[in-house]
């Protein structure tokens, strides 16, 4: 980007529009910050205020680079229920070292039967009432370049069985046989 004016004596100086600078989708961008006297020298950065020309001058764009860090959820598919939040991961972040989350196991009695559910994580997905999931490990996830939300899959099986229990009894801390 050039751009070049000529200017009579002690004419106020028009500063052109911000100009942009590429960054990398996703990883960082730049943000202008002004017009300086000395190239890559942001402490020379000159208000333009009421400026008035007095000689021959040129101005560079000073940009600074600003990297881009993103919050990534994962969650119980179904319930929404929050698993884990990792805040401020660095673009390109791969995910594959997320442990796979563990639902507990639940019991429950009806009419005398006890029932025991367990649970096998499957995979994780990216909608909270998906029934297959988009990735299968944490290592399939994709590396970290927006906000993102995983939801947790588990097939569950469900199973009847006998509780059993243990009465123990003790004189001080002797266990009496």
């Amino acid at each position: 980007y050039s751009k070049k004016d000529d200017y009579l004596y002690n004419a106020t100086i028009v500063v052109p529009t911000a100009p942009t600078k590429a960054g990398v989708e996703g990883e960082y961008r730049y943000n202008f910050k002004g017009w300086a006297t000395v190239e890559n020298m942001p402490s020379t950065i000159v208000s333009f205020s009421n400026m008035k020309v007095k000689a021959d001058g040129t101005y560079y764009a000073i940009f600074e680079i600003e990297y881009l860090y993103y919050d990534i959820t994962f969650r119980y598919a179904g319930t929404n229920g929050l698993i884990s939040r990792l805040s401020n991961v660095a673009a390109h972040t791969s995910l594959a070292d997320v442990a796979h989350p563990v639902k507990a196991t639940e019991y429950r009695e009806e009419n005398g039967t006890h029932y025991r559910t367990d649970y096998t994580f499957i995979g994780w997905a990216n909608d909270v009432d998906a029934t297959a999931p988009d990735y299968l490990t944490s290592a399939d996830l994709p590396e970290v370049t927006t906000d993102a939300t995983y939801y947790a899959l588990f097939t569950s099986e469900e199973t009847t069985y006998t509780p059993s229990y243990t009465i123990t009894f003790k004189v001080g801390t002797e266990t009496v046989a």
